[in-house]
């Protein structure tokens, strides 16, 4: 008898986790991430791989910022060139504060990024960070950003 309420039991349990992991399978993928920062928002989808840029310059200073209403912190710098001085868009201060290579007030780097206008101003959307020897990669080679768990780490 007890075999039998063990094999009824184990039945059971085994079609919960069938109906769990269908249910599941069923549902889409939820963001977890910043509000805004997810790879199909209207910020990422500014990312223009006809705009991309390589510029070099020194960062003037680093700074939290919203790029646009409704979105979660993230991180920029402003980049002082030879010829201009432009924000650079690096992505979700969560995922930017995890990067191995920290990018400071008055480090030497090549940015290389898509030139967009965010909220009605230019900006360049960081792919990569070359600073000194190191390599900080934001985005792959289609934009799509390395947050959203994709191969740029």
């Amino acid at each position: 008898m007890n075999r039998r309420i063990n094999l009824k039991k184990w039945l059971f349990i085994g079609m919960i986790g069938i109906a769990a992991t269908a249910a599941w399978a069923d549902s889409p993928i939820q963001w977890r991430g910043s509000p805004g920062w997810e790879p199909t928002s209207a910020y990422c989808r500014l990312y223009d791989n006809k705009t991309v840029v390589t510029l070099e310059g020194s960062v003037e200073r680093v700074e939290k910022i919203i790029p646009m209403k409704g979105m979660g912190d993230g991180v920029h710098f402003v980049l002082k060139t030879s010829s201009e001085t432009i924000p650079v868009q690096l992505g979700p201060t969560w995922f930017v504060e995890k990067q191995p290579v920290q990018i400071l007030a008055q480090d030497v780097v090549e940015v290389t990024g898509s030139r967009v206008s965010c909220d009605g101003k230019p900006v360049i959307m960081a792919t990569l960070i070359k600073k000194g020897g190191q390599i900080v990669r934001y985005r792959d080679a289609k934009g799509i950003p390395g947050w959203a768990g994709g191969p740029p780490h």
